[in-house]
């Protein structure tokens, strides 16, 4: 029996490519970004060896149009119109089965 994918990933060009098909968007060249968020804090596995440090997270990830004059290198920037659009798929599962009158 095959094993369950518990794992997906993707590079920073495949998620900026999904982020514009989902998001519906044909034109214009795009890159990937991320917004991070600093705390400052005592760390340590227990109180008696705490030291000062800096947790850094992840806040938030998207997309930004480049703009004339950015100086974005080619192999990050994604060409919108370029992006081949498949065409979607009729959910079946979501479609509701049709009533069948039974008799009492």
């Amino acid at each position: 029996m095959p094993k369950e994918v518990d794992k997906f990933t993707v590079t920073n060009r495949e998620l900026a490519e999904l982020i514009l098909k989902s998001s519906g968007i044909r034109e214009g060249r795009w890159f990937l970004i991320s917004n991070f968020g600093v705390s400052p804090g005592h760390f340590g596995p227990n109180l008696s060896q705490l030291s000062p440090g800096v947790a850094v997270v992840i806040q938030n990830v998207g997309i930004q149009r480049e703009t004339p004059g950015m100086k974005i290198p080619s192999e990050i920037v994604v060409d919108a119109t370029k992006l081949t659009v498949e065409p979607a798929e009729s959910n079946k599962a979501s479609t509701k089965p049709a009533r069948v009158k039974t008799p009492a």
